[in-house]
């Protein structure tokens, strides 16, 4: 799982750096029909809430609307928050955590102290928010791991060529 987390992350991570205007919500759901087990295998861990990181993150906009009622996304702001709501509100599966992962890569690439409240990219950065582990526990990730073996999810890396 570990090796399939990594991956996707860099694949976001690429694909941002290439194009700031990345469609980061087809790449999902790319991704979503890749996988078809939303069965529930593991719970989330507490270890991503580090220094009240997540008091500092939900409060940030994420979304306006102008006076022509159009929405408009703060991709930024978008993305770390998504990171917290999806382990603190979603159910813990693999597509929720491999969809941490894309976030993870999505905001780590070209992060800057001046893009979040002070202290947040470097809680983020000292403590790995971008690691797989601070999600869900190692005996969890080792459950999973043989779970994912079975569905041969492991094996194919979710065909990360097809996810472009």
């Amino acid at each position: 799982m570990e090796a399939a987390y990594g991956s996707i992350q860099k694949l976001a991570a690429y694909h941002i750096s290439k194009n700031p205007d990345f469609n980061f919500q087809a790449f999902l759901e790319k991704l979503r029909n890749q996988i078809d087990n939303d069965t529930v295998c593991f719970e989330w861990s507490d270890g991503h809430n580090i220094g009240g990181l997540k008091d500092k993150i939900m409060p940030l906009v994420e979304y306006s609307i102008n006076g022509y009622g159009e929405k408009t996304v703060h991709r930024r702001n978008h993305f770390m928050i998504s990171i917290f709501r999806i382990a603190e509100s979603e159910p813990a599966t693999v597509f929720n955590l491999l969809k941490i992962g894309v976030y993870t890569g999505l905001v780590k690439t070209g992060m800057k102290v001046s893009d979040y409240p002070e202290g947040v990219v470097k809680l983020f950065r000292d403590f790995k928010l971008d690691q797989i582990s601070n999600y869900i526990s190692k005996t969890d990730l080792n459950a999973l791991n043989d779970v994912l073996s079975e569905l041969n999810l492991k094996n194919e890396m979710l065909k990360l060529n097809d996810i472009i």
